[in-house]
Order: structure tokens, then C-alpha cells, then sequence
């Protein structure tokens, strides 16, 4: 991540893509996204009933800010987008 630490914009071209572990998904918007505990997917697994939960992680590298890294968020998003 620290290659592309100082860019303005970031695209990730995911065409092609043949999907990847949940955890995966963590790990890549905890760089992504500010602070944690943001809510990214429930899965729910009907042979046993069970629904997991997956959220953003503290940031990763606190040395690091990630705030360069997103878009400034659009008019419709969530209130903790502020």
C-alpha cells in the first residue's frame, strides 16, 4: 500500500475477478476506508442458521492517513460518512 500511498485517485479494476474470502474484503477496505467499525456484509449460512458479520478494522498503519485515498463522499451518503 505504500506505492500508492500518495495518490489522488485509486482505481481497482476487479472485471474478471472470480470473487475472494470475506476476510479478503476486510483486510483491503480497512486500508480504504477512515477509522473502523464501518459495516461492509452479512453473510448468512442456511445450513446452520448462522449470520457472520464482517466489519472494517482499525486503521492498519495509524502512521499512514487514509484519507487521501478516498472520494469525498456524495450528497446521499450515510451520516457517518461526515
Amino acid at each position: 500500500m505504500e506505492l500508492v500511498s500518495g495518490t489522488y485517485a485509486l482505481i481497482i479494476d476487479l472485471r474478471h475477478n472470480h470473487g475472494g474470502s470475506p476476510e479478503g474484503v476486510v483486510f483491503w477496505c480497512s486500508y480504504l476506508l477512515p477509522g473502523g467499525g464501518i459495516h461492509l456484509n452479512d453473510i448468512f449460512h442456511a445450513d446452520t442458521g448462522e449470520t457472520r458479520q464482517f466489519w472494517s478494522l482499525a486503521p492498519i498503519d495509524p502512521e499512514q492517513s487514509t484519507q487521501q485515498m478516498i472520494a469525498p463522499c456524495p450528497a446521499s451518503a450515510s451520516p457517518r460518512c461526515s
